[in-house]
C-alpha cells in the first residue's frame, strides 16, 4: 500500500508521540508498504546536529510558535499546522496514496484528515491519542462551557462521525468515542519495541542507594502534575531524609517550576536535567534511579486514556509511585510493581512512597519477574501496529 502520515510530532523531537510515529513510520517501511510523511520542524525539542536534507519521502512544515500560553496561542499553533499540512498533502497528491493516516491530538489535524477526505476523496484512518477538547480544560487552558469549548466539542464530534475509521490507545476512550460514532473503533495500545524489551533483559540486578533517588522521565507540562514532586521536597528537606528528585525533561512549566524549587530553597533536593534522548535515558535508570514517578492531574479525562510512560517506566523495571486511574492503574497493580496515591495530596505521595522503600525488595523482584513478561504478551509496538495493516488493507480493498 501507499500510505500518507501525517502527524504534528515526529523525530528528531523528543515527545512520546514522536516516538511512536515514528516507530509506526519504520513499521510499515519494514513491512514493504510505500510510506509517506507530513510533519512539522522538531518544536517540542532543541535539536542539533540534525540533518533533514538526508529525509526521504518526508515533508516538514514551519508552524506557529505558541509565544503565549492559554488557548488562543495554542490554537493558532495547532492551526498552522493543520492548514500547512492539506496543502502540503494536496501539492503532493501525485504521491497517489491508498491510504491517509492521521494522527490526533492536536485536534485540528484530525479536521484536516477530514477535510482531505472530501477534497482528495480518500479513506482517512483517525489515530486518537488524547480526548479534546476536554484535555485542554483539565490543563487550565479552556473553560468548559465556553464558546471555544463549543466550538472544539462540535470539531471532535465531526472527526469522530465522519473517519472512516479510527483507533484509540485505550478501552476507556474506545468507549468514549463509540459513544459519539457509534461504532467502529479499535484499540491500538501504546508498548514498546521488542528489541528494547530484548536488550533490557541483560540489565544487572538493582539494589536500593544508600541515597534514594526518585525520578520523573518525560514532559514537563500542564497535566504531568510534576508539581506534587516539587511540593514533595519541602518535606524531605524539613525530615532531612537522604531522598533526592531528579526530573528528566523538558516543557512548558519546567521554568515555572525550577522558581518554586528555588523560592522553596530545595536545590540540593531537586535536579533539573535534560530533554535526553532514550539511549540515555536507558543509561540513567539502569545506574542512578531507584524509583520513578508517574502521575496525571486528577480529572476524568485522564481516567480514560494510559500514558505511554507506563511501558516506558515498566521496561525499565523500576518500582513506580503514581498518580494515575484507569487501565494504567489497573496495569501496575496487576503486577504489583508500585504504589499509587492521591494526586495533587503531597502527604499521600510521601506515604506510599515510604511504602516502596520499606519493601523495595519485593517490589524490584515483583518488576524484574513480572514486568516484561507481560510487555512481550501485550504491549509491544509490533504486535500493536500489526492491527493496523489488517485494519488497513480491508478500508483499501473495500
Amino acid at each position: 500500500m501507499r500510505i500518507l502520515v501525517i502527524s504534528q510530532f515526529y523525530k528528531p523531537d523528543i515527545t512520546a508521540a514522536a516516538f511512536r510515529i515514528t516507530d509506526f513510520v519504520d513499521f510499515l517501511t519494514k513491512a514493504g508498504h510505500d510510506v509517506f510523511v507530513i510533519t512539522s520542524y522538531p518544536h517540542k525539542t532543541e535539536v542539533e546536529n540534525y540533518d533533514f536534507s538526508k529525509e526521504k519521502e518526508i515533508r516538514r512544515v514551519k508552524i506557529k510558535e505558541v509565544k503565549k500560553k492559554g488557548f488562543s496561542g495554542y490554537v493558532s499553533h495547532y492551526f498552522s499546522f493543520m492548514f500547512k499540512s492539506m496543502w502540503c498533502a494536496w501539492k503532493n497528491r501525485k504521491w497517489g496514496y491508498d491510504l491517509i493516516f492521521v494522527s490526533s491530538p492536536p485536534l485540528f489535524v484530525g479536521y484536516g484528515g477530514i477535510w482531505l477526505k472530501r477534497i482528495l476523496r480518500k479513506t482517512i484512518f483517525m489515530e486518537i491519542r488524547d480526548i479534546w477538547p476536554d484535555t485542554a480544560v483539565a490543563a487550565g487552558q479552556l473553560r468548559n462551557g465556553s464558546l471555544p469549548y463549543k466550538l472544539a466539542s462540535h470539531v471532535e464530534k465531526v472527526i469522530y462521525k465522519k473517519s472512516s475509521k479510527i483507533a484509540a490507545v485505550s478501552e476507556p476512550m474506545a468507549k468514549y468515542i463509540e459513544g459519539i460514532r457509534g461504532s467502529n473503533v479499535s484499540i491500538c495500545y501504546n508498548g514498546v519495541k521488542q528489541q528494547e524489551i530484548a536488550s533490557m533483559k541483560t540489565l544487572d540486578r538493582h539494589n536500593l542507594s544508600d541515597e534514594i533517588t526518585i525520578a520523573y522521565l518525560g514532559n514537563i507540562g500542564l497535566c504531568q502534575g510534576v508539581d506534587d514532586l516539587v511540593e514533595l521536597s519541602r518535606l524531605i528537606l524539613k525530615s532531612k531524609r537522604k531522598i533526592k528528585i531528579r526530573l528528566i525533561g523538558g516543557g512548558p512549566e519546567k521554568e515555572s517550576l525550577q522558581a518554586k524549587v528555588k523560592d522553596y530553597g530545595t536545590n540540593k533536593v531537586v535536579s533539573f536535567e535534560g530533554p535526553f534522548p532514550r539511549e540515555k535515558i536507558e543509561n540513567i535508570v539502569s545506574n542512578d534511579i531507584d524509583i520513578l514517578f508517574l502521575n496525571l492531574k486528577d480529572h476524568p479525562v485522564f481516567h480514560k486514556t494510559i500514558p505511554s510512560k507506563v511501558f516506558d517506566y515498566l521496561l525499565y523495571k523500576r518500582p513506580i509511585v503514581f498518580g494515575i486511574k484507569g487501565e494504567g492503574e489497573d496495569i501496575i497493580n496487576q503486577l504489583e510493581a508500585g504504589i499509587g496515591y492521591r494526586s495533587g495530596d503531597i502527604e499521600s505521595l510521601m506515604e506510599s512512597l515510604n511504602l516502596i522503600i520499606s519493601d523495595y525488595e519485593k517490589y524490584i523482584k515483583n518488576c524484574e519477574r513480572k514486568n516484561l513478561d507481560l510487555l512481550k504478551e501485550k504491549f509491544t509496538r509490533e504486535g500493536n501496529f500489526s492491527s493496523y495493516l489488517k485494519e488497513f488493507r480491508e478500508l483499501v480493498d473495500n
